[in-house]
């Protein structure tokens, strides 16, 4: 009962994470993928190679949210708070367990007994 509200968040967390790769992996680089095989399919020269490829870092990029720079500290700040979560709820899950390996068995049921 006391983890609810920061499993929710954990949840949500995952859930923003889980819909960005998304995004970026299927709605992003997999299409522009295959415009660019397309595209490198039909270059003459090595320089159009390079102009082609050029273009699918550029095209990767803006439709990423990489190219903005406001959007781009804000989906930094958004993963920082994701790490720093992780990290103190991983943190706090080791203590939690630590304290539970120092309490004799009979305790936990004798505690919840008197409640």
């Amino acid at each position: 009962a006391c983890f609810s509200a920061s499993y929710g968040l954990r949840q949500r967390m995952l859930h923003f994470l889980h819909n960005l790769e998304y995004y970026m992996m299927f709605e992003v680089l997999e299409p522009n993928w295959h415009v660019l095989l397309q595209k490198l399919g039909a270059a003459r020269k090595l320089d159009d190679l390079i102009a082609q490829h050029n273009g699918f870092l550029d095209k990767c990029l803006k439709e990423c949210m990489l190219r903005d720079a406001v959007l781009l500290k804000l989906l930094a700040k958004l993963l920082t708070v994701c790490v720093i979560f992780a990290d103190h709820t991983r943190l706090v899950m080791q203590d939690v367990a630590q304290v539970l390996a120092a309490t004799p068995l009979a305790s936990h049921g004798d505690a919840r007994r008197a409640q």
